[in-house]
């Protein structure tokens, strides 16, 4: 009995630690309306802003380009962690 109860407590603390890091992340798909590079700062045409990740490269990333974009709240801040830039229509 007690082995049963040790098992189900260390299940339930692996889904509470695997539900806090999925919570997280979120992801987006939008046009690009602006980049800027020197800010780290990556604007779609919606209005939301994304801060890209330092060494993320931002080469493939022209204002009108469709992207696909993970990111994570960091002090409120929404941090790139990939981003994908969709093949035109």
């Amino acid at each position: 009995m007690r082995k049963l109860l040790s098992t189900a407590l260390m299940l339930a603390i692996a889904s509470l630690v695997i539900l806090t890091a999925v919570a997280g992340a979120a992801e987006i798909q939008g046009k690009v309306q602006s980049v800027d590079p020197a800010a780290g700062l990556l604007t779609l045409e919606d209005g939301t802003k994304l801060t890209l990740a330092s060494g993320m490269s931002h080469h493939d990333l022209k204002p009108g380009s469709t992207v696909k974009v993970s990111y994570e709240d960091k002090n409120g801040s929404k941090v790139v962690t990939n981003i994908q830039v969709m093949p035109g229509r």
